[in-house]
């Protein structure tokens, strides 16, 4: 399924050149003996494993990076056409996605600030990396420096996208995507310095970083960054992420919980009438579940021939003294033989022995 997502226009399939380009780049920045890590070393071992997981993950990168990269540092005006304002452009980025994002920053008289970036939250993935940008949250110290210089954010550009994937495959996926953020990192130069080499980065860079029309806001290559639970099986990886739901949707109960008590203990007018609304809607509702239970007898004391609404007020009718009375004087007080049944009271019996059944069982 296409990915639901279009900078601008329609986002078709990447040419196989620009993948060509951009993995051949990757695959230098992996390969290359200085800052090496050796966590890749497991999901990429080789330049046809990075192809081959690229692949599988669905990786879409913007086509029309293919030109622009080739023909050159792009123009500003190329960078404005395929950007995004993360304040009213929401719609327009990728759902479930993880990603690489490219943030330029602006200041009157001063040079533009680039700084690539990789979103793999395991649940709001690129929506959400945008969205703290967007409130200045939880965002890299150099970006938060530029903000408080009076810089701002201008566009974003999302270089490629993939959809979320499953627990099992994260680990992997996520050093796909840290590898992919060290090679467009190289190639646009976001770094903030333009003289220090930064070893594999330096030797893949596309362009002269001296003559660049623009900074840099990154301080190290994304390959330094280790991937957490590499280690552990798919079956592993699917309980943690299992655990990790339930724990969450826990705490959020707790939360609701606790802030309408505090809500109650001092309500506003406006809890008030949220409340009387919500209860109208459920009540609706409960008495429907509650006319259904009477009707099935789902909740039903034979005993007493009695039917209730729900558990709870059955196993309060279990403790009446009227049940109670019932249970100890047993229930074959009173015995039709010719029809072979026994009722635990005399109006039942009458009632029984005056129905049409009774008088023709009584006949023969």
């Amino acid at each position: 399924m296409a990915p639901p997502f279009a900078p601008k226009v329609l986002y078709p399939q990447t040419s196989r050149s620009m993948d060509s380009l951009v993995l051949s780049v990757t695959w230098g920045c992996l390969s290359h003996k200085s800052y090496h890590n050796p966590v890749h070393d497991i999901p990429l071992p080789s330049q046809d494993a990075l192809q081959a997981l690229f692949l599988s993950a669905g990786f879409v990168l913007y086509p029309s990076l293919d030109d622009a990269i080739r023909s050159g540092p792009p123009s500003f005006d190329w960078l404005a056409s395929v950007g995004l304002d993360i304040h009213t452009d929401e719609a327009l980025i990728p759902y479930k996605s993880w990603g690489i994002y490219l943030h330029i920053l602006v200041k009157e008289d001063y040079l533009p600030l680039f700084y690539c970036g990789s979103a793999t939250s395991s649940e709001f993935g690129l929506r959400g990396r945008c969205k703290d940008y967007r409130n200045q949250h939880s965002i890299s110290p150099t970006v938060q420096d530029a903000f408080n210089d009076g810089f701002e954010l201008e566009d974003t550009i999302i270089i490629g996208h993939c959809p979320i994937p499953r627990p099992s495959e994260q680990p992997y996926i996520r050093s796909l995507c840290l590898a992919l953020e060290a090679a467009f990192s190289a190639i646009f130069w976001c770094i903030c310095s333009r003289t220090c080499d930064y070893g594999h980065l330096g030797d893949n860079a596309l362009w002269d970083r001296e003559e660049l029309p623009w900074g840099g806001l990154c301080t190290h290559s994304s390959l330094l960054e280790g991937v957490r639970n590499m280690e552990l099986s798919a079956e592993d990886l699917d309980a943690v992420a299992e655990a990790r739901r339930l724990r969450k949707n826990q705490l959020l109960r707790d939360w609701v919980k606790a802030d309408n008590a505090r809500n109650r203990a001092n309500p506003t007018p406006e809890f008030a009438a949220r409340r009387t609304k919500i209860n109208a809607r459920k009540y609706v509702s409960k008495k429907r579940k509650r006319d259904a239970a009477v009707a099935n007898q789902t909740h039903h004391c034979e005993l007493c021939d009695k039917s209730y609404t729900s558990d709870k007020e059955l196993q309060t009718h279990f403790t009446t003294p009227l049940h109670t009375k019932r249970v100890e004087r047993g229930s074959k007080d009173f015995i039709c033989a010719p029809c072979g049944t026994s009722y635990p009271n005399r109006t039942r019996y009458d009632r029984h022995c005056g129905s049409a059944k009774h008088r023709s069982r009584a006949r023969h």
